[in-house]
């Protein structure tokens, strides 16, 4: 947060207005992330070309449940995987 304190100040945007930038964009990401972070698209067209399975197969070979998935994006050597839908 305190970052977004400072992009506040230096730009003279209201920090309500920062914040709300910062969590609406999925790749702003306001905690730490992994080292690598795999983002895996589930918008209707990704997911009509086979999205769930691959995010299926990557928790899998991560062993993760999907639920894991968003759930353990942060500071860590092995990779986050993360749904986005675009």
């Amino acid at each position: 947060m305190e970052a977004l304190r400072y992009i506040a100040d230096e730009t003279g945007v209201p920090p309500a207005r920062v914040y709300s930038a910062a969590t609406f964009y999925s790749l702003f990401n306001l905690e730490p992330q992994g080292d690598h972070v795999i983002c895996v698209c589930r918008g209707t067209a990704c997911h009509t070309r086979g999205s769930r399975d691959l995010l299926d197969k990557l928790c899998l070979d991560l062993g993760l449940s999907d639920r894991e998935a968003d759930e353990t994006a942060k500071p860590t050597r092995w990779p986050s995987p993360r749904r986005i839908a675009a």
